[in-house]
């Protein structure tokens, strides 16, 4: 084995096992994030005594907002703010492959390109989302 197939091999290693860390550290916030929800739920939960609970279940707005609670949707502006910070992440780190690929001259560019495009894509997605609530906010508020 010539020292530039080992050379390219190594390279080709420490990015996978880059890769594997990021989503490593993407799957433990995510999942740190879903406990402390979940944490939050049952506190809040726990405030109502049995009483409130069954005079908050016999409303309507009660009963949606529980539901909501528990089943731990988040509201419409949370959501296009993760969507915003994963596109953000996604098109760095497609510009960070291809700044890599560039450097060390790998055949990284295919994956580069891939994150880019969704991190942009992404981008449009939310961006589009963001402007269509702005939209329609000011035609439920008027002139």
């Amino acid at each position: 084995m010539a020292f530039l197939d080992a050379y390219h091999l190594i390279q080709f290693l420490l990015s996978v096992l880059l890769l594997a860390w990021i989503i490593t550290l993407a799957w433990k916030w995510s999942s740190r994030t879903a406990a402390l929800r979940h944490e939050l739920r049952l506190k809040i939960l726990e405030r109502f005594s049995s009483e409130e609970l069954v005079s908050l279940l016999e409303t309507e707005g009660g009963r949606k907002w529980l539901g909501d609670v528990l089943s731990g949707r988040s509201e419409p502006q949370e959501m296009v703010d993760g969507s915003l910070r994963q596109a953000i992440v996604l098109t760095f780190l497609g510009l960070g492959l291809l700044a890599i690929a560039k450097v060390a001259e790998s055949r990284f560019l295919l994956g580069a390109g891939i994150l880019i495009f969704c991190g942009a894509a992404g981008l449009w997605a939310a961006t589009w989302v963001v402007a269509r609530r702005r939209r329609s906010r000011r035609e439920i508020e008027g002139p």
